[in-house]
């Protein structure tokens, strides 16, 4: 395609997603890869870099019209974990100091997260091609490694201290500095990450909460059941985070109430195999799945057929799970976190943070009572509305506009 093939009216979105690695699916991820679905059927010239996990990802979510560029970079995860990440962070670099962007078109350099690989070469062409504008995600504070009462207050606890945490910490206090500087908008997570961003020197009007996204029209297409098999569902990463080991205690407490209550685990990831141990520790192997992935229609009908969403994670500011479930008509049971006061002000039932036996109690309460769960429901199918990926996706369109009204808009380097 030439630069003459983009109307005057459209953008040529060149989005950084080196980071994504394997066969799952970030928040993160899933926003860029919603918003382009969008962005391409508008007419706009979508190129995504990525790694050769990458580019299966997308041909995995259909994104078959997004033009690519890959970097070759499988052979070093054979060493180690770390020499693939050095590597294709390098590489990156590389390749945007090389790049050359057509100047008959209006370029807009999305990095996709907040790591090395996709920033440095994020700020790198945003320095060498002054007419491109540069928005950049960053969906969360990473914690740090020594308590912390500001952090606390934005996370609502204290993670425990681990490798790849103080790793992430550290890796952020790298890019966090260039996108604060140098990025001319930020797509955040969370109202927090617009305050926090702000007393830091990061002008409100250069954020953005994105909060996530959910497929109401996919929703809609997914039959509803002749009958509710599963009496709660979870889907998430299986990551500390998210809390999923938490997640069977709290179960198993539910299950002394109601013994045949069924729940439904989607997802994937490093804890599976604690999981799965942990399921038969408890002796839930008749009252727990794990289902492994599951996205579209297969992931729609697992939650509509199920009574509740449980939404466990301790440290969190928003998340796109909970709002799928509200699209898909189930109320939601999670902790009262600070970050849910905007991210899910109705459609959940919170209850004290990391208080097991008032989480499993709540559950209890709402499969017992009927009125109380339908009434939930309806509350939260009403708020998941204004979650629409095309929403989302115009509202970015928009910014993007106004990065170029702007002409040389605030925090350009």
């Amino acid at each position: 395609m030439n630069a003459t093939d983009v109307p005057s009216d459209r953008f040529h979105i060149h989005i950084l997603a080196f980071a994504a690695l394997g066969p799952g699916v970030s928040g993160g991820d899933k926003i860029f890869m919603e918003c382009a679905r969008v962005w391409l059927a508008r007419g706009h010239r979508i190129t995504a870099y990525v790694t050769e996990e990458g580019s299966a990802m997308l041909d995995r979510y259909g994104l078959t019209g997004v033009e690519r560029v890959v970097l070759d970079c499988a052979w070093w995860m054979r060493i180690h974990f770390a020499a693939h990440y050095l590597v294709k962070t390098l590489r990156a670099i590389l390749f945007a100091r090389t790049l050359r962007l057509a100047s008959g078109e209006r370029h807009v350099v999305f990095s996709a997260g907040d790591s090395p690989p996709d920033v440095f070469p994020a700020w790198a062409l945003r320095r060498r091609h002054p007419m491109a504008r540069w928005a950049a995600a960053f969906y969360f504070f990473a914690a740090p490694p020594w308590p912390s009462r500001r952090d606390e207050a934005y996370r609502g606890g204290r993670l425990p201290v681990t490798f790849r945490s103080v790793a992430w910490f550290l890796l952020q206090q790298m890019t966090y500095p260039l996108i604060r500087r140098g990025a001319d908008f930020v797509v955040v997570c969370n109202q927090l990450d617009v305050e926090r961003m702000a007393e830091d020197g990061v002008p409100a009007s250069r954020t953005w909460p994105i909060y996530g996204g959910i497929d109401l029209d996919g929703m809609k297409a997914v039959p509803e059941p002749t009958e509710k098999t599963w009496d709660a569902c979870f889907v998430g990463r299986f990551h500390a985070q998210k809390g999923v080991l938490p997640l069977l205690d709290l179960w198993a407490k539910v299950v002394r109430e109601i013994p045949r209550a069924r729940l439904a685990i989607i997802g994937e990831g490093s804890l599976r195999p604690r999981m799965e141990a942990r399921i038969a520790e408890l002796h839930l192997g008749a009252n727990a799945e794990i289902l492994g992935y599951l996205d579209g229609e297969p992931k729609g009908r697992v939650l509509k057929a199920s009574r509740l969403f449980l939404h466990p994670p301790t440290h969190d500011t928003g998340g796109m799970a909970a709002a799928e479930a509200m699209g898909c008509g189930l109320p939601v049971v999670g902790f009262d976190l600070p970050g849910y006061l905007h991210c899910y002000p109705r459609g959940m039932r919170k209850v004290p943070v990391g208080n097991l036996d008032a989480f499993a109690a709540a559950v209890v309460a709402l499969l017992k009572d009927d009125a109380a769960r339908n009434a939930l429901a309806r509350e939260a199918a009403a708020f998941a509305r204004d979650w629409d990926w095309p929403r989302r996706a115009t509202r970015l369109e928009e910014i993007f506009f106004s990065l170029f009204r702007k002409g040389e808009p605030n925090g350009a380097p």
